[in-house]
């Protein structure tokens, strides 16, 4: 789940059925990786404003596999 989409200062990001450790990848809309964080638990709040406006992935890798959901950062 991710709210706000689209979002300007900062996107909540809940893991459903979160267990276990998870990495976040947020790459840019070419696939470039632009940061990467440890995702502890369920949920995570980023902060945006350091990020590129337009359309950005944010990819959660744990044991169940990878999800990948955009969002699109306005200013």
């Amino acid at each position: 789940l991710l709210l706000p989409n689209p979002a300007r200062d900062r996107v909540r990001i809940q893991r459903a059925n979160a267990q276990g450790a998870a990495t976040l990848d947020v790459l840019d809309a070419s696939g470039r990786l632009l940061r990467q964080l440890p995702f502890p638990s369920g949920v995570l709040q980023l902060e945006l404003n350091d990020l590129p406006t337009g359309v950005l992935l944010l990819a959660v890798t744990d044991e169940q596999g990878r999800r990948v959901a955009r969002v699109v950062v306005e200013r």
